[in-house]
């Protein structure tokens, strides 16, 4: 996963879809412990959005 993840990190981030501040193990992290958290989908999905979209590149 990690090996086939890099390359469509780096395309993402260079098609400036997503940020370029956070490495692959950083997102498998995030998204482990998005998914560790107790709750229903009422409660686990807003946070799951509210990171989903802290991860696309601001433009400004």
């Amino acid at each position: 996963m990690i090996a086939d993840g890099h390359p469509l990190l780096a395309a993402a981030q260079h098609a400036n879809e997503l940020r370029d501040d956070l490495s692959l193990e950083q997102l498998i992290d995030m998204i482990h412990a998005i998914a560790t958290i107790h709750g229903d989908t009422r409660y686990v999905e807003p946070i799951l959005r509210t990171a989903l979209e802290g991860l696309r590149r601001r433009t400004m």
